[in-house]
């Protein structure tokens, strides 16, 4: 590939193996959670069941997060995010965890995301090393979008709700 353009967390490991944009959106670990609940704030589901997918590093930050917070939670790990989703409809868990710009897909009338979130990570586009110039040519792109409002429209056209730089 020439370009892998996904929700992929530009970390220092990642720039030692790959030529890196600019971040192009700040996301952060957050929660959905059936309406119904009333569940409103991380702290609401101390003691609760979080649903995460196997494999991923949310387990691990849900669970550093609760020892910083004085919040203990139990999990469920399954294979993809519509196993969640459908884990939360059936009540066997009381959230469903990941980066907030994945759980915006499966808001619905009855689920919402709690505002609260941690863990802001910088999304960027990734290139191989040998191909910086392109890389360079995506952040001109990435300023020019930002300077005119488009990386905004599309943030909006989808309900993305970036979270801010210097939680991070």
């Amino acid at each position: 590939i020439d370009l892998l353009i996904g929700t992929y967390t530009i970390t220092d490991e990642r720039k030692a193996s790959y030529a890196i944009s600019n971040p192009y959106y700040y996301d952060e670990v957050g929660f959905l959670v059936t309406k119904s609940k009333g569940f409103n704030k991380i702290s609401d589901l101390d003691g609760k069941t979080i649903g995460v997918v196997q494999g991923s590093t949310t387990k691990a930050a849900i669970q550093e997060y609760g020892k910083a917070h004085h919040l203990t939670f139990n999990f469920v790990q399954l294979g993809s995010y519509p196993e969640l989703a459908v884990s939360l409809y059936a009540n066997r868990i009381s959230a469903f965890s990941v980066d907030k710009s994945i759980l915006t897909g499966y808001v619905s009338k009855k689920t919402t995301i709690i505002n609260e979130g941690f863990n802001t990570q910088e999304y960027g586009i990734a290139a191989k090393k040998s191909n910086q110039e392109v890389i360079d040519y995506v952040n001109s792109l990435l300023d020019d979008w930002k300077a005119d409002g488009s990386l905004q429209k599309l943030y909006d056209k989808y309900n993305l709700k970036p979270a801010k730089a210097e939680n991070k």
